[in-house]
């Protein structure tokens, strides 16, 4: 198994080649492309952290991009990236779930997963995606992942966040294009 990137090795593979890689799509498109997510301020990251009601986690896990289709539509996106050759895309469980708060009233957040390896970049709204099975780091999530009736939940040590996840496996994506294609 490929030792996993530092952490800032995973932050400039995200902001510069995952993000170049969305970009390149949207611009074939006329799409613009605005920075949304922009760190919270460390007192209010820290009052929020254990918080886990929506509005906290809308505010902690804001997506990353604003993409503008002139004249027409916004989306918010959530730009995920892997450059291993992983069969599979993280999702942060909390991440997923804002996502879905977001989305309550229309179709405003979409993931994009860009496969730095292949060079081949997905789109899927957060509703088409679905844990199969939930790994979490920490013991205290053990509790609230027991919200998803009948999907496996698997105690791992993995570093970065720490916070529960679950796989995307890639074969199962549509590209970007053709997420794109039917927006509506």
């Amino acid at each position: 198994m490929p030792e996993m990137p530092g952490f800032a090795e995973r932050i400039k593979q995200h902001d510069k080649l995952a993000l170049e890689a969305v970009r390149a799509v949207l611009a074939g498109r006329g799409i613009k492309l605005h920075p949304s997510g922009g760190e919270l301020s460390p007192v209010l990251h820290k009052e929020l952290r254990f918080i886990g009601n929506g509005t906290s986690k809308m505010l902690r896990y804001r997506p990353d991009q604003v993409a503008v289709i002139p004249g027409k539509k916004a989306l918010l996106l959530e730009i995920k990236s892997e450059a291993g050759g992983s069969p599979n895309f993280s999702v942060e469980l909390d991440a997923w779930e804002a996502a879905k708060i977001w989305n309550r009233n229309g179709r405003h957040v979409l993931y994009v997963f860009a496969d730095l390896k292949s060079g081949s970049v997905f789109g899927a709204w957060p509703e088409e995606i679905f844990p199969s099975r939930i790994f979490v780091p920490r013991s205290a999530d053990l509790k609230r992942v027991a919200a998803y009736p009948g999907v496996p939940v698997r105690r791992v040590a993995v570093r970065g966040s720490g916070t529960a996840f679950f796989l995307v496996k890639k074969k199962n994506l549509c590209s970007l294009e053709s997420t794109l294609d039917n927006l509506g």
